[in-house]
């Protein structure tokens, strides 16, 4: 048997249905001469005689009601594949939650995500801002698929950690800041200062961590601020001084609202990382390779620009 196609099948339970040869050009859109001849050619195809005029009217032959038994199941099961095809394109898109250890982090993370989108359209990505400051928490929950860390966790063994980059951070003083003619600049020069940071614990601050308490300075006064550009204008104001990652400082030492003086002494920096379950889908991969090269590429490079 051969040339065997749904059209053939078609044809044989719209001529059942309706009757007739002619009821059935109304279903397949085709004049009663061109069904005619497919149901010709499909018999010879075949070798049998699928129908037996009587009158005016077509009678299904034995063979014939043997080939319209296997029709019908062969047309419901391609019925329901078609079903099945459209609920694939209407159903929701594989999505991935993800969320971060710091606020700040979501200045990066549209680019990425951006990427990611252009190279599978069919996955979504939602950032679950409730889970900000506390990701791993949630990714324990079941609440995230990745959460973004800023330094590296003690996480049971079912989970995969991956560094995505270092965040190495600056100091930022007004253009006319006498801190600029300081040579050498020396973490005593802080002191009686006013520091602006963002608005957190200072335990949880690498300003406070690994810069202002190992050094032992002694600060005027400490101002916390939510918003990045309102540290910004108060810095440029000559109000005092701030310590951000040298990422978030580029785009407004480049606009030249404020100057940058590298941290005397040890690298002062934090480490970022991407847990996700060991069993993460192709696409939670992906979107942490992307996360990798990208964060890497833009803000690794081992070089601080001032």
């Amino acid at each position: 048997m051969k040339n065997v196609e749904l059209k053939h099948l078609r044809l044989i339970k719209h001529i059942v249905d309706g009757g007739s040869m002619s009821n059935a050009t109304h279903k397949m859109f085709l004049t009663q001469s061109a069904l005619s001849h497919m149901l010709r050619e499909f018999e010879e195809n075949l070798g049998v005689k699928i129908f037996a005029r009587r009158g005016k009217k077509l009678h299904l032959t034995d063979q014939g009601n043997t080939i319209l038994f296997h029709a019908e199941k062969v047309l419901s099961e391609f019925s329901e594949l078609e079903k099945a095809v459209a609920n694939f394109k209407d159903a929701k898109a594989e999505r991935i939650k993800i969320s971060t250890a710091c606020y700040t982090s979501y200045h990066w993370l549209p680019a990425v995500v951006k990427l990611f989108r252009e190279k599978t359209p069919e996955v979504m990505i939602d950032i679950v801002i409730e889970a900000t400051q506390k990701p791993l928490s949630y990714l324990e929950n079941g609440k995230l698929d990745i959460a973004i860390t800023d330094s590296k966790p003690l996480v049971p063994s079912r989970y995969r950690t991956d560094f995505l980059f270092e965040d190495v951070f600056l100091l930022l003083v007004a253009k006319n800041s006498p801190y600029l003619r300081s040579e050498p600049f020396t973490a005593g020069l802080l002191n009686g200062e006013v520091l602006f940071i963002y608005e957190m614990q200072e335990d949880m601050s690498t300003a406070f961590t690994q810069f202002i308490r190992p050094n032992g300075i002694e600060l005027a006064a400490v101002t916390k601020m939510q918003l990045t550009e309102g540290l910004i204008e108060m810095v440029a104001a000559g109000l005092g001084v701030t310590i951000m990652p040298c990422w978030m400082a580029s785009p407004y030492l480049k606009q030249g609202k404020v100057k940058a003086i590298k941290l005397p002494g040890a690298r002062v920096s934090r480490k970022w990382y991407a847990v996700s379950h060991k069993d993460a889908t192709k696409e939670q991969e992906l979107f942490i390779d992307l996360l990798q090269r990208e964060l890497k590429h833009n803000f690794n490079s081992g070089e601080i620009v001032i």
